[in-house]
């Protein structure tokens, strides 16, 4: 029986294992070519390359699976071109003696950049990596920031602020300070009311974070929300460049959130402190 490895990317997957006779060596195979897997038409200028271990092999990028599967026998590295940004891979370990189930990779690719997708055992644990082909770095996301399960303001503001608007949680997140309320909703929605003139505001909310995952912004775009869908405000608006307000979370805990603003220049560099409620 061949032994169960436990994959890990944050968090480990628990497996049973048990010891094997080892199989006959596995001849070294050429390089298989998966040519370009694009389902959804990026330019040229925006794909990237990535060669596989010969003993990972991805089975799903995304949520769709891709017919990339190779028998024990037939282990080989793979090629493939595939559109920049962040994915999430599915992946198992199997070197013809051990082997994993498949386990979630998410990393952030940039445009014409090269990654070998590589592992290291630690521990009985399979460490997936995707390596840049000239600086090393690793284009993998910590998941458990994301989850804000590490410490750190951005990290915390995820858990308490972000994560109960996600869909399929579809809660909303009401900040209030001496000056403001703001809200946000599910479908990516926000608003904002002042206190003092009693204006209200709504619109689209984005949220940007670098690859460090150590410095984050939140986008608030006034718009009417039936005129802009969020696919189109990801997609079609540009909210970076030209949204209305630009928050920076610099702390967070699960009571409060403080935000130094951005924009508008009237409130560039002050910091508001919100607390935090969360409604169903």
């Amino acid at each position: 029986m061949k032994k169960i490895l436990v994959a890990a990317i944050a968090v480990a997957t628990a497996l049973s294992s048990c010891v094997s006779t080892p199989e006959a060596p596995v001849a070294e195979r050429a390089l298989v070519d998966r040519g370009v897997y694009n389902p959804k038409s990026a330019a040229e200028t925006d794909l990237c390359d990535l060669v596989i271990h010969k003993h990972l092999a991805v089975s799903e990028i995304d949520g769709q699976k891709v017919p990339w599967f190779l028998p024990p026998k037939e282990l080989a590295p793979q090629a493939a071109r595939i559109a920049a940004g962040a994915h999430v891979f599915k992946i198992n370990y199997n070197d013809g003696e051990r082997f994993t189930t498949p386990f979630t990779v998410i990393a952030n690719l940039a445009k014409a950049r090269k990654y070998l997708v590589d592992f290291e055992i630690v521990g009985g644990r399979v460490i997936v990596s995707f390596l840049d082909g000239e600086t090393r770095e690793n284009a993998v996301l910590d998941t458990a920031k994301m989850r804000g399960d590490a410490p750190g303001a951005l990290s915390q503001f995820i858990k308490y602020v972000m994560n109960p608007t996600m869909d399929g949680v579809d809660k909303t997140v009401v900040m209030e300070s001496d000056e403001y309320v703001l809200s946000f909703d599910p479908d990516m929605a926000f608003g904002l009311l002042d206190k003092k003139t009693g204006e209200k505001s709504v619109g689209r909310r984005g949220f940007v974070m670098d690859f460090s995952m150590k410095d984050g912004r939140v986008y608030l775009l006034i718009v009417d929300l039936d005129s802009m869908s969020r696919k189109d405000f990801l997609d079609k608006s540009g909210y970076t460049e030209i949204s209305d307000y630009v928050l920076k979370p610099v702390a967070a805990s699960e009571r409060e959130v403080t935000f130094r603003f951005e924009k508008p220049e009237s409130m560039k560099g002050k910091d508001y402190t919100f607390a935090i409620k969360v409604i169903d």
